[in-house]
């Protein structure tokens, strides 16, 4: 701790105050605050012109500092574009920054990008978000949720998982429109008293979605001119999911490895010869890695050439 380190060295209380203040400058912090010894290590290491701890004012003001810069910069060819707002970081397809959006539409290609801003203005404004989670602040909203879905209610505050491919793929929406994808939790394949899904109860979970996003992005909703609801049913009638589910079938511990989809049949041979499991259904169980397509070809290969 700063007052521990200058109670050693110094005994006057307007000079200890006076070198503390190297301990808290810039930081939400007191002398007190463990950790804030660093910051007045931060403030007293280096040199300035041979004087170690040394520091400096820059003549003509701190603008004078980067047009220094920017001189020689432009000494070795670089262009400078002033006044320029960057609206976003450009991203390829595999991910890597291919140059910046200025906000009048002008596109500016590169090899490499590099931001001055800050980690916020980068990450948060400047390039393109990642899955957003949201009502996920504790796990026992979670459970809560999922308590719900086991007695055939909707859940009342579902788990949201939101994302916009759109930011990264923009051919997938209008110009000046994006797309949301939204993968939420829980819903019951089948409604509370055996009741199927009716067109009511569609809108009515929508909506609920719709509002807890709300509560967090005010304006979200009269965004929206568009919606396509997706329930269990309508994953299983239109992608052959049962129950809905995105995996073929549950990944617990009992439904994996030799057990999935049963024991007698987890090698991806089938019982009928020449017929072979490759989705999500086999081993390893779901998601987009085609594991279990690559397993299922290679048994299937040796099959073939035993034939």
């Amino acid at each position: 701790l700063p007052g521990q380190i200058l109670d050693q060295w110094f005994e006057s209380e307007p000079l200890k105050a006076t070198l503390a203040t190297d301990a808290v400058i810039g930081a939400m912090a007191s002398p007190h605050t463990p950790g804030s010894g660093y910051v007045l290590l931060h403030h007293v290491m280096g040199e300035l012109e041979g004087r170690r701890g040394a520091w400096g004012y820059v003549a003509g003001g701190m603008g004078a500092l980067s047009q220094a810069i920017a001189r020689a910069a432009a000494a070795q060819g670089v262009h400078i574009f002033a006044e320029k707002a960057v609206c976003h970081v450009l991203l390829g397809r595999d991910g890597r920054a291919q140059g910046v959006a200025l906000q009048d539409g002008t596109e500016v290609r590169s090899k490499l990008v590099l931001s001055n801003a800050s980690p916020q203005i980068t990450f948060l404004e400047l390039t393109p978000q990642c899955s957003i989670h949201l009502n996920c602040e504790g796990t026992h909203l979670l459970h809560q949720a999922f308590t719900e879905a086991t007695h055939g209610h909707p859940s009342s505050r579902p788990m949201i998982e939101l994302c916009i491919p759109s930011a990264l793929d923009p051919g997938l929406a209008p110009r000046g429109c994006h797309v949301v994808s939204l993968f939420t939790q829980y819903t019951p394949s089948v409604l509370a008293g055996g009741q199927p899904w009716e067109e009511q109860d569609r809108n009515a979970y929508a909506d609920t979605v719709f509002d807890c996003i709300e509560a967090y992005a005010p304006g979200f909703k009269a965004s929206v001119i568009g919606r396509d609801i997706l329930t269990p049913p309508d994953l299983e009638r239109i992608f052959g999911l049962p129950g809905g589910n995105i995996f073929h079938g549950g990944m617990s511990l009992d439904q994996l490895y030799f057990a999935r989809p049963a024991p007698s049949y987890s090698g991806y041979r089938s019982p009928i010869p020449s017929l072979y499991l490759c989705g999500s259904g086999a081993h390893p169980g779901g998601g987009v890695m085609g594991a279990a397509g690559r397993n299922a070809a290679r048994v299937a290969l040796e099959d073939f050439r035993r034939l």
